[in-house]
């Protein structure tokens, strides 16, 4: 029975695929097909391409996914070869997150260090860059970052954005990484480990003064005092913390004119977070455009919680993870959905299958550009799903 929906699910969603990209370039994505599905060799075809079209073909091919847990090594060789050609100075912006799904994990930081060094010397211009991006890897487990991996991206030194979401560094790192990329602007990774609370915050003010975004847990043994310093050192700066903040109150922030923090994230267990910790985050955040929230096995206290995180005002991207009710999700969406560009969703980790109404979700999200199911089945399977012209990026994986 489960099989069935699962398959029932995955012919439905591919259907609304066909339709969105019927609007796309047929070129593109054959010439894409044809490199990565030719046993022979298309280095040839691949030079014989003008600079604007290995661009285009390099962007639709960095579009696709593997959804084998444990990647696949045959697929991610034949990209690797043809992402070395594809490269140009036209290149800006690389979304590697779904390259590699494809790349085994054992395999994954010497593959990093490979393809940016492929980068630094084809692709000198790049500004834009994402290694791996949590909200879709998940479940491929947190790794840190090598010394080779970071030496590489210390060449990449137009890089404006760096989002290594499902990624480990050590503190110290992360300082002299942001210091060898003077134009850094937004650094997203999973977690900054080793963190030494002794280093001066003039030090960390040195290291981080240019970022703008600053995405990345912040560690429990972090203070109040040590937090407001931070802040304080760093007035611009957008932080995204899973952190509780202890007895932080709004008078603790009157040196602050101006609220910079964008990315909030919740996780909803007995403990975690008190429901007095939600009320401050929101009251001393009121321009958070960015609202994941995460749910456990203790779900206890969480109602009054969840009401509390319905009363945002400007999210414009929402995650959601590890639900179980298709009323919790609807609950959201029909708060936020209206501005919404970006809605994730993960069902339940265990058995319990999340059913859901993929065309009511459109209709309360008009102005979605990217959807990103999993373990989630769809329940409307006798209506023709709604096709919105603006959904540009629909992933789902069970």
């Amino acid at each position: 029975m489960k099989a069935d929906l699962v398959n029932l699910t995955v012919k439905r969603l591919e259907g609304l695929r066909a339709n969105r990209d019927s609007t796309e370039s047929q070129d593109v994505r054959k010439l894409v097909e044809i490199i990565l599905c030719s046993e022979s060799d298309v280095r040839a075809k691949i030079l014989d391409m003008d600079v604007e079209m290995r661009e285009r073909v390099l962007q639709e091919m960095l579009r696709k996914e593997c959804w084998d847990r444990d990647g696949n090594k045959r697929m991610f060789n034949k990209m690797l070869s043809a992402f070395m050609l594809l490269l140009s100075p036209l290149t800006r912006s690389l979304d590697l997150s779904r390259f590699f799904s494809f790349c085994p994990k054992h395999k994954m930081n010497s593959a990093m260090e490979e393809v940016l060094g492929w980068i630094a010397i084809m692709a000198p211009e790049v500004n834009h860059l994402i290694l791996e991006d949590s909200s879709w890897n998940d479940d491929r487990g947190v790794e840190p970052l090598s010394p080779d991996v970071l030496r590489s991206l210390s060449e990449l030194d137009k890089l404006s954005r760096l989002q290594a979401g499902q990624s480990l560094i050590a503190f110290s790192d992360l300082l002299h990484l942001c210091q060898t990329l003077p134009k850094l602007r937004f650094l997203k990774v999973f977690h900054a480990s080793k963190f030494d609370p002794e280093i001066p915050l003039e030090v960390i003010k040195r290291s981080l003064g240019h970022l703008r975004a600053l995405v990345c847990t912040v560690p429990f043994f972090v203070g109040k005092n040590w937090l407001l310093d931070f802040f304080a050192k760093l007035p611009n700066i957008e932080v995204f913390n899973n952190c509780s903040f202890f007895d932080i109150d709004a008078r603790d922030f009157k040196f602050r004119n101006e609220p910079y923090v964008r990315f909030l994230f919740f996780t909803l267990d007995g403990s975690l977070f008190s429901h007095h910790d939600i009320v401050m985050l929101r009251l001393l955040n009121p321009k958070v455009t960015h609202l994941m929230v995460e749910w456990t096995l203790d779900r206890s206290d969480t109602c009054r919680k969840q009401d509390e995180l319905l009363k945002f005002e400007n999210i414009e991207a929402l995650s959601l993870q590890n639900v179980q009710s298709a009323e919790t999700v609807i609950g959201f969406v029909f708060f936020y959905g209206k501005n919404l560009h970006t809605f994730i969703l993960a069902g339940s980790i265990g058995d319990d299958l999340c059913f859901l109404s993929l065309n009511l979700i459109l209709k309360l999200t008009p102005n979605l550009k990217t959807l990103s199911l999993d373990r989630v089945i769809l329940k409307d399977d006798s209506e023709p799903l709604i096709y919105s012209a603006r959904l540009t990026d629909l992933r789902w994986k069970m």
